[in-house]
């Protein structure tokens, strides 16, 4: 059992009829672990918050900021190469609890009622590589990309994918 913590830069794969740019977002995740090791194998799940969303800039939307929070739940398989460095992969399953717009241009924020607009729950799958010493501190990378879109019924997007870089320190007790 432990805990993590990290930073997400995170983004959204938007495609429609509309040409825009799509950059970063820098957000947090924070949950906790629990894991069963089976010799060089594992099993590793957690339950956290973690931000996600993107910046975009488009012919329709100019200088906004989605943001969208998440609790998220990894199912990942471990392999460890060393005693101290496993390989990591699996599911993620979501459930959008928040979301908000801010327009940079006005500094106005909008909140939406996501329940009509997004789907309430995401798939992933991620992989990445992890590093725990003896006394319980580690750290890990791994990557997150979205199977599912998110949006439902927004006419100027064919769909959205969430895709996220996850960066952190782990404790284990």
């Amino acid at each position: 059992m432990g805990v993590k913590l990290g930073v997400n830069v995170a983004t959204q794969e938007v495609k429609g009829p509309y040409p825009a740019s799509v950059g970063n977002l820098t957000r947090v995740h924070v949950g906790i672990i629990t894991e069963q090791k089976f010799g060089k194998l594992g099993f590793q799940a957690e339950a956290m918050y973690s931000g996600h969303g993107c910046s975009y800039n488009g012919i329709i939307r100019k200088n906004l900021k989605s943001r969208f929070d998440y609790i998220n739940v990894p199912l990942f398989a471990k392999w460890y190469i060393t005693d101290n460095i496993a390989i990591v992969g699996g599911p993620q399953f979501g459930m959008i609890f928040d979301q908000e717009f801010q327009d940079d241009r006005t500094g106005v924020v909008r909140r939406d009622d996501f329940s009509t607009q997004y789907s309430r729950f995401e798939t992933s799958v991620g992989g990445g590589l992890e590093f725990q010493l003896n006394n319980g501190m580690g750290c890990y990378g791994r990557y997150i990309y979205g199977i599912t879109e998110i949006d439902e019924d927004l006419p100027f997007l064919t769909f959205t994918k969430n895709k996220t870089i996850q960066f952190g320190l782990s404790y284990r007790f």
